[in-house]
């Protein structure tokens, strides 16, 4: 029976067997073979058996389907040849002996003399048993560079857009990588419901070696903080001190990133802290949580400067700036996931939220419990703590501390929800 086969040689591999007649693939489940990948569109395309001829037609997927890496709408899938769905490949076998006949009964060329050339060295063969990421142990690999061939978690990858798609790259060697196998990303069935994990949000950046990554960051932004204030008076200073604010807030947008990543993939305990490579790293993370501020909170802006001379210009822009608290968390969570501003868009997030509208309240409530209890905290600290540095030290661990509360809940949020919000489904 013709079959194509998916992660050909490795311990991953798996085969989809083709019936007589029409087989759907796509990431939907209500295909005959559901495919979870976020390349491959909900229905992506369908395969006919048919006197013993394939056939595969696109569904209209979004990122198109490939014979031997030529883009087709219909077309006929002979043995031998790659089918490519998206960014996933299968190879097709045919199962046709009448053709492995013919080919053995024609005659054989006579030899030419060609140069032989050099072995090209083989990619080292993937390990046997699960597959972990070279620079987490602990952490199941999602990628593999295909410059290096090194494995990857999904935190040690890099995201740039590249011929209008986003996509991953190696850290160590700059080139692109590749998904592993589909069925890496199927996900298990989560025991524990959003509400039941929100207790474990608040223990969770004392996990592991969180304790040393609060303190480290703590210090650092401590420094930071002195050194904007320090050079305030500096006019001269204004360049280098815009340069040293967009380092480290970049930096520590950058890190909430690592957090939600590692809470979507299931991982217990906070993230290293990212690396640094240039000033990229940092500035694309700044001006993305920049962005997303201003579209949240610009329109209340904005009331209050129109309408201040109205009696009720104060209440409107105030109800408005209260929508735009609302509409941050999700549209935190969106761009932390794509990677991308285009998703702030109101016709993306406002159904977003009303899919997963009980949980989104409820982490939103949680959320703004924890904005208060760090203001209050920190006025009771200036008030009651006047030690030069003792109160800037404990009110910035508790702010840093609040912050990763916060990306947690976010990331929980996705991990228990992500059915429901069907982002990555085309």
């Amino acid at each position: 029976m013709p079959r194509l086969i998916l992660n050909l040689g490795t311990p991953q591999e798996c085969q989809i067997e083709l019936a007589p007649g029409s087989t759907r693939l796509g990431r939907s489940p209500d295909n005959d073979f559901s495919i979870e990948h976020g390349s491959i569109s909900a229905s992506h395309c369908q395969i006919t058996v048919d006197d013993g001829s394939v056939r595969v037609l696109d569904l209209g997927s979004t990122n198109g389907t490939f014979i031997d890496s030529n883009p087709t709408q219909e077309g006929l899938l002979r043995s031998g040849q790659t089918l490519k769905l998206g960014d996933i490949e299968l190879l097709f076998d045919g199962d046709t002996p009448e053709e492995l006949i013919a080919a053995a009964a024609m005659p054989a060329p006579a030899p030419a003399p060609i140069p032989i050339p050099p072995p090209i060295p083989e990619a080292p063969p993937l390990p046997d048993g699960p597959l972990v990421c070279s620079n987490h142990r602990k952490s199941e690999a999602r990628f593999q560079c295909k410059g290096c061939r090194t494995l990857f978690c999904s935190l040690c990858v890099t995201t740039r857009r590249a011929d209008g798609a986003q996509r991953k790259f190696c850290r160590t060697c700059g080139a692109e990588c590749e998904w592993l196998s589909a069925a890496l990303l199927y996900r298990p069935v989560e025991e524990k419901s959003f509400r039941e994990l929100l207790p474990q949000a608040f223990k969770y950046p004392f996990q592991g070696d969180g304790w040393v990554l609060m303190v480290t960051g703590t210090i650092f932004y401590m420094f930071v903080d002195f050194v904007i204030q320090a050079g305030s008076f500096a006019y001269f200073a204004k360049g280098a001190l815009l340069v040293v604010s967009i380092f480290a807030y970049g930096y520590m947008f950058a890190y909430q990133l690592r957090i939600i990543a590692a809470t979507v993939e299931g991982r217990d305990e906070m993230p290293d802290w990212p690396d640094f490579s240039g000033m990229e790293d940092v500035a694309r993370p700044f001006f993305q949580a920049l962005a997303t501020i201003v579209v949240c909170f610009l329109p209340g802006g904005i009331a209050l400067f129109v309408f201040r001379d109205q009696e009720w210009g104060r209440a409107a822009a105030m109800t408005i700036f209260a929508m735009g608290g609302l509409y941050l968390p999700m549209s935190f969570l969106a761009v932390a996931l794509f990677d991308a501003v285009e998703v702030l868009n109101p016709l993306f997030i406002i159904p977003s939220i009303l899919r997963v509208l009980q949980e989104y309240l409820v982490a939103c409530g949680l959320l703004v419990a924890i904005v208060v209890i760090h203001i209050i905290v920190s006025f009771v600290l200036e008030r009651y703590v006047p030690i030069m540095g003792v109160s800037g030290a404990i009110s910035g661990f508790i702010g840093l501390y609040f912050l990763t509360v916060e990306m947690r809940i976010l990331g929980l949020l996705y991990r228990t929800q992500q059915d429901s919000l069907g982002w990555f489904k085309h």
